[in-house]
């Protein structure tokens, strides 16, 4: 998930937005990073809040609302996608509008998801090695692009 919706929000509304990461990734800094750096040129705080285990999850929302935290970002991890029940349940409790990668949190009750849609990725490589199994050359399969879904 890029950084660049941040620049979407209404100036002067959301001062400080609360990033949930999984610290055992690497991969969250460098999201985080590049959410940092977005949110800068709009004076928007950003609140890096860790969690690897169901009882981290509850303390983050704690340590969000203690530093007032206006907004959630949900970076992408299987763990937190195991849990977007009890992370939607969280963020309505509360009142943090959560922004999220995958459809999975908005079904649970988050507020909202910017991303692609991963089973159509999915089904979409089972169709190439279906061809490249049937013979044809990868290097003749064309490249896709996955689509945004908004």
């Amino acid at each position: 998930m890029g950084a660049n919706w941040i620049l979407k929000l209404p100036p002067g509304k959301v001062t400080r937005v609360a990033v949930l990461i999984n610290p055992a990734s690497a991969s969250h800094y460098t999201r985080l990073q590049s959410t940092e750096t977005a949110a800068k040129t709009l004076g928007i705080t950003i609140l890096p809040v860790e969690a690897q285990d169901v009882a981290q999850i509850d303390a983050a929302f704690v340590s969000m609302r203690k530093q007032n935290a206006g907004a959630l970002i949900v970076v992408p991890h299987p763990f937190f996608q195991q849990r977007s029940q009890q992370i939607a349940e969280l963020a309505t409790k509360y009142r943090m509008p959560s922004m999220t990668s995958a459809s999975i949190y908005p079904e649970a009750g988050c507020l909202m998801s910017y991303g692609t849609n991963l089973h159509e990725h999915f089904r979409r490589a089972a169709y190439y090695a279906d061809k490249v199994l049937k013979g044809a050359k990868p290097g003749d399969l064309p490249i896709e692009q996955p689509l945004v879904i908004r």
